[in-house]
């Protein structure tokens, strides 16, 4: 797809002027909407989903349920089967400065925003040790199948359909540890609602199984299962450095003149709380 160039208004304007994320967010939407273009507009709806979605407790204990009965069934399952490996499981919100970089990349590469649902989500690491096998690398499919009919039986839920992934320009002399499978491990109805960037990693090595199901009541949620080396690998790599690459109009900030409550940054540290440019997890905000 043919890249754009959009004029977007100066976010910095925006977020150096705010206390807090949501006043941010207003601030934002509001300079969006004076250009009266439709690629702004369209930008200014975004962020009104993401903030919808991320300040309604009800989604958050919703979906916060279905963790933890997600956790229960794959635990029952692992004991029947009598695997042999532990999992991880992680509940993450995607930071807010990386959601309008995404933006601007589906803006600028003409593609439905409607793609961007990675707002919410979980993931599950197996902890099998520093290094992958083809045991391990299966193991990855197993839970998938096993995630698969949690929610789509049990809760009701259904998979949208996955981006299709153009050439990644992964070069396996450059990750000669990396294990790609010989043959697709994804039942046939199904292999269209997954990102298998196991069997095909991106360029910097990233393997990963993405897959995203919306509810009955509509909100839309990622699952992403992966091993422990390849999450060690995800982050161990220069953050920064990959997302030159990915949005080479990322946007850039001075941390130090930001203001906002539950964001402190002090000699090249960062403490983020509100998820400003690290995901976080949303879920255990509110307590117990």
């Amino acid at each position: 797809m043919t890249k754009k160039t959009f004029d977007f208004p100066d976010i910095t304007k925006s977020l150096y002027q705010a206390s807090t994320l949501t006043e941010f967010q207003n601030l934002y939407m509001e300079q969006l909407r004076k250009t009266d273009q439709t690629h702004n507009i369209l930008y200014a709806n975004k962020i009104l989903e993401y903030q919808n979605i991320t300040n309604n407790q009800d989604i958050l204990w919703e979906l916060e349920h279905d963790f933890c009965e997600l956790k229960n069934h794959l635990f029952k399952w692992m004991k029947k089967q009598n695997h042999k490996y532990h999992i991880t499981l992680k509940k993450r919100q995607k930071d807010f400065i990386g959601y309008n970089d995404k933006i601007r990349l589906y803006l600028n590469e003409q593609k439905p925003l409607s793609k961007i649902s990675d707002i919410l989500g979980f993931r599950i690491r197996i902890d099998n040790g520093a290094k992958d096998n083809f045991e391990s690398i299966k193991f990855c499919y197993d839970i998938l199948k096993e995630v698969f009919h949690f929610f789509i039986y049990e809760k009701k839920c259904y998979p949208i359909e996955a981006e299709p992934k153009n050439n990644t320009h992964f070069l396996k002399e450059n990750h000669p540890n990396i294990i790609i499978p010989d043959s697709n491990l994804i039942e046939d109805e199904l292999i269209g609602n997954v990102k298998d960037y196991i069997k095909k990693p991106k360029a910097n090595g990233y393997q990963s199984l993405h897959i995203v199901f919306v509810n009955p009541q509509g909100i839309k949620f990622e699952i992403q299962i992966r091993t422990q080396p390849m999450d060690i690998l995800a982050d161990d790599q220069n953050h920064d450095e990959y997302k030159d690459i990915r949005y080479p109009n990322r946007i850039v900030f001075d941390r130090t003149k930001v203001k906002l409550e539950g964001y402190v940054y002090t000699k090249n540290k960062i403490f983020d709380s509100i998820g400003l440019e690290t995901s976080f997890d949303p879920f255990n905000t509110f307590g117990e």
